[in-house]
């Protein structure tokens, strides 16, 4: 029984050299790091076990090490993958980097994309495109709200005041008050909210 369970944790052993073979090359070739025998035998146990029971212990508490080390691996990979993917990185806590050329529009309303840039879990940055024509239908949200206008002319109406805007103006809406905004010709509005619009976060490329 002993020699059929060494050789299943030997099996187990050469599996795991493969499973670290192939994540090495999925990360760019870099060397494991775990410390692992490219053999596919696990290394004896130091001690000098008299028994085939402590042997088998031996072989198995190292590759329970192996196993733990492999999945941390795993995880770190995964992770940057996802954020090589991402526009957004946050190295620490308290910075958050967006890459602008992997920020996707996204549709919102009728002649109307969205693009979702920066933000935490105080301030979100925004960016609109309006084709002409297009109208961002009159809505309220509990946010504070800067608009700058890129490019364009907008008519905007807030509460019963209305106004109009070209490139270079901006504007201020207080949470609570209802807003809408026409594009007279096409346009690129940048908006910032506070806190972060989590009804946003399904656009976030």
């Amino acid at each position: 029984m002993s020699e059929r369970l060494e050789s299943m944790l030997q099996q187990l052993a050469r599996r795991l050299d493969e499973t670290n073979a192939k994540m090495d090359a999925t990360n760019g070739g870099k060397p494991n790091g775990n410390g692992a025998t490219n053999g596919s035998q696990p290394a004896a146990s130091t001690s000098t076990a008299s028994t085939s029971t402590s042997r088998l212990e031996a072989m198995i508490a190292q590759l329970a090490r192996r196993l733990d080390e492999t999945n941390q691996r795993l995880e770190q990979i995964q992770k940057q993958q996802q954020e090589s993917k991402s526009a957004l990185v946050t190295p620490f806590d308290g910075l958050t980097i967006c890459d602008g050329s992997k920020v996707k529009w996204f549709h919102a309303f009728e002649n109307l994309e969205r693009k979702v840039h920066a933000f935490n879990d105080k301030l979100m940055l925004t960016e609109h495109h309006m084709a002409k024509g297009s109208v961002f239908p009159r809505h309220s949200h509990p946010h504070e709200q800067l608009a700058y206008l890129v490019s364009g002319h907008i008519k905007v109406c807030c509460g019963d005041y209305t106004f109009e805007g070209r490139a270079g103006d901006s504007f201020v809406v207080r949470g609570g008050i209802e807003h809408q905004v026409w594009a007279i010709e096409e346009s690129v509005a940048l908006d910032i909210f506070t806190p972060v619009r989590e009804d946003y976060l399904e656009f976030k490329s």
